[in-house]
């Protein structure tokens, strides 16, 4: 519910072996939360089922698990559906694990599709994946596979990647926490790590031969961190102009404020960067970090009355053009 970004759908699946009572209000779980959507197992199906019988119920356009193990920091959807709008592919981040009350950040490598047939190349849950990615993953082996002793996430991003030549796209920040003292399935998949290799070997035995590639094709628009700092609350994620492979200086922003009409929220473009940002009279999509070039189409854009239908509420450590500053507002 702390998510910035409003836009979703929550679907409870449950796998404990223990029946909820729905009509009840004291022990049922999801009390008090009439928008999530409830769905069994039926008890102990283990993860691979109880996400694809979430995926059933799911209707939006793309798809992402949370894990019990896991808790988001509230701006995680919205960094990465700025991102999905930049790249159609799958879309993760960096993590921040704790065990034994440390937290520590573990930062992924970008994607590298002829990896992935060796190892997982991002985390095995709280990741982005487009509708038609895992509709192609369940027209070749029914989803996420039920049969593997362990490590199913790995199994699924070689599936995706051969089946639907999707790429992953990574964004640089870290937007979710793995608690791993809570984790009942680390340390069994620990213990199972000879059956699960010799699953994948047999199962995908081309690819981990090498005698077959993976084609996944990719043609990466990078996509950097906010210009807040890692943990910072302000928005969405900066990415680079459209075809340039490389990424804007994240810190070259200013902070906009929507002071238009619309309470819907709408997405546009920004002219000289083509970054997308999402703007309405929400909260959630009042203030956005802007590029700075970008900011120069957007104040120019006019109400009735001559007036801007942005203001400037904050503006970046660095400086910033004379013809921007003049949309600045005072303290």
């Amino acid at each position: 519910m702390a998510q910035t970004f409003i836009d979703w759908e929550c679907i409870v699946v449950n796998d404990t072996g223990k029946e909820w009572n729905m009509k009840s209000y004291w022990d049922n779980p999801l009390a008090g939360f009439p928008w999530a959507q409830y769905m069994s197992t039926g008890g102990n199906k283990g993860t691979a089922v109880a996400r694809n019988l979430g995926a059933t119920k799911a209707t939006g356009a793309a798809f992402i698990w949370l894990d019990a193990d896991d808790y988001w920091f509230p701006w995680l959807l919205e960094k990465m559906v700025a991102s999905i709008e930049q790249n159609n592919g799958i879309i993760y981040s960096d993590m921040r694990s704790l065990e034994d009350g440390v937290l520590t950040v573990h930062e992924y490598p970008e994607f590298d599709c002829q990896l992935l047939a060796q190892r997982g190349c991002y985390p095995g849950s709280s990741v982005l994946v487009p509708r038609w990615v895992h509709e192609g993953v369940v027209q070749k082996q029914q989803g996420w596979d039920a049969q593997i002793p362990g490590w199913e996430d790995w199994d699924y991003q070689v599936a995706a990647a051969v089946h639907t030549g999707v790429c992953a796209y990574r964004v640089e920040d870290t937007l979710f926490v793995y608690r791993k003292d809570t984790s009942i399935n680390r340390k069994a998949h620990h213990n199972l790590r000879g059956k699960i290799i010799s699953y994948m070997d047999e199962k995908w035995k081309e690819y981990r031969k090498g005698t077959k590639k993976i084609m996944c094709g990719c043609n990466r628009k990078k996509i950097s961190a906010s210009a807040k700092s890692a943990g910072s609350s302000s928005g969405v994620a900066m990415g680079a102009p459209q075809g340039s492979g490389e990424a804007i200086d994240s810190q070259q922003t200013v902070l906009l404020e929507y002071q238009g009409p619309q309470l819907a929220p709408f997405t546009i473009n920004g002219k000289a960067t083509g970054t997308k940002y999402k703007f309405s009279r929400q909260p959630a999509h009042l203030q956005k970090y802007v590029f700075v070039e970008d900011a120069r189409y957007l104040l120019a854009t006019k109400m009735a009355g001559g007036v801007s239908e942005y203001k400037i509420v904050e503006q970046s450590n660095n400086p910033i053009p004379s013809d921007v500053m003049d949309f600045l507002v005072a303290p």
